[in-house]
């Protein structure tokens, strides 16, 4: 029975010239469901199959890890254990050799900052591919001023058929240093979410900015970062520092009102747990000029209600990225090394807050509440440098329409 399958098998793939349809691209996550700056990324890819030449999203996961919320042509995931993907067993191998594409989401992840887990899976994926004839890009990351020495290792053995790629010039030129050989220099490929403004959420924040607006207001969207928050706030603990914050912004600009946007629910780092803390601790008439939006669903919610604001300040990456993407002045506290070099494709000089005005609210306040007056032409330099930063953002998936096609005899 099993020989006639496989005769049955053999002879299907004559009848259609032997070629296998390789549409799909499989995108190897860097982590669990939860974050949406790992989401943003996986929703660029589906946002952008057309410059690939490719009709689905795949996601390839680790057996625990949740599946993610993607809008897009999407086909069941795969899950595969760092085990299985270094031993290279069938079933990996023939994943890989059916796909339209392999692309990594590096992220910050790639460097070994947070373990070298990640790395390997990663790492592994993308040379089955190489070594099965099928495209492999490493999408652009960030290389922060130490990475691990074994993954410096990993990434430097890859095969030279691997596309790199570095999504800011500050870790470019670590890239370079650290690693040893060449990467291509692009941005961020959540710089290409397209906005989603259908959801409940969207709507709400709309009406509530409206009314806001209506009554004189600025709309800050504040963004307090479960994962490094509570470092950051020192000695003062995170409700006192960031209700002392926005008390003393509004000793600086009184008409302004506060949009609190989560952008990753993972229990052990919750931006919406912070903020449910923060809105508490606000005097009651303080705390009628706020808003939340604890759980968007995807980072295209988060980017539509990022979007609506008239400034935003932000400790996640990819709720920034969101919001310049749309022209929005954005400011951000930086961690990991990979703020400044967004900051530099961005050409904004004064993006990140040095750690003696971040030491107190009250300094970090007057600090921002001094870039109020240049809003109107913030947003034009930015208006004006996102086409090249788009470009840049779309040179990510180049490497795949470049690829050559397979013949029906290659990569077996």
């Amino acid at each position: 029975m099993r020989r006639l399958q496989a005769q049955l098998r053999q002879a299907l793939r004559g009848m259609s010239g032997g070629a296998t349809r390789r549409d799909d691209a499989l995108v190897v996550m860097s982590a669990a469901a939860g974050s949406l700056g790992d989401q943003a990324m996986l929703q660029s890819v589906a946002d952008n199959l057309q410059l690939m030449g490719l009709r689905y999203v795949r996601q390839v996961l680790m057996p625990n890890w949740g599946e993610f919320a993607v809008k897009g042509p999407m086909l069941p995931s795969l899950r595969f254990s760092v085990e299985e993907v270094e031993a290279k067993s069938a079933r990996v191998v023939a994943a890989v050799r059916d796909a339209g594409a392999v692309l990594a989401v590096g992220a910050d992840i790639i460097d070994g900052y947070y373990g070298l887990h990640p790395v390997r899976y990663q790492i592994g994926m993308l040379r089955i591919a190489a070594e099965q004839g099928r495209p492999a890009i490493l999408l652009g990351h960030s290389i922060s001023e130490q990475p691990h020495p074994e993954a410096v290792q990993m990434i430097a053995s890859l095969p030279s058929s691997v596309a790199i790629y570095v999504r800011d010039p500050i870790s470019h030129a670590r890239f370079e240093r650290f690693i040893g050989r060449r990467a291509t220099l692009v941005a961020d490929v959540a710089f290409l979410v397209q906005p989603d403004r259908t959801s409940t959420d969207c709507r709400q924040a709309a009406q509530w900015i409206a009314a806001r607006r209506s009554a004189g207001d600025l709309v800050l969207c504040l963004n307090v970062s479960g994962l490094n928050a509570e470092k950051q706030s020192g000695g003062l603990g995170v409700r006192e520092y960031w209700s002392a914050f926005v008390q003393a912004f509004l000793g600086h600009h009184p008409c302004t009102s506060f949009l609190f946007l989560s952008h990753d629910s993972r229990s052990n780092s919750s931006d919406a747990s912070m903020q449910r803390e923060v809105i508490a601790s606000l005097p009651p008439a303080v705390r009628q000029r706020a808003h939340a939006v604890d759980t968007p669903e995807t980072a295209a919610i988060a980017k539509s209600i990022s979007g609506m604001a008239d400034m935003v300040f932000a400790g996640r990456m990819h709720l920034a990225i969101g919001a310049l993407s749309q022209a929005v002045p954005t400011f951000c506290i930086a961690y990991v090394g990979k703020y400044e070099g967004l900051a530099e494709h961005l050409q904004i000089a004064d993006f990140i807050p040095d750690a003696q005005v971040l030491e107190q609210p009250d300094t970090l306040a007057a600090w921002l509440a001094a870039k109020v007056p240049d809003l109107p032409q913030r947003r034009t330099a930015l208006e004006n440098r996102l086409p090249v930063v788009k470009a840049m953002s779309r040179m990510n998936y180049a490497s795949v329409t470049q690829h050559p096609v397979a013949t029906s005899g290659a990569a077996g």
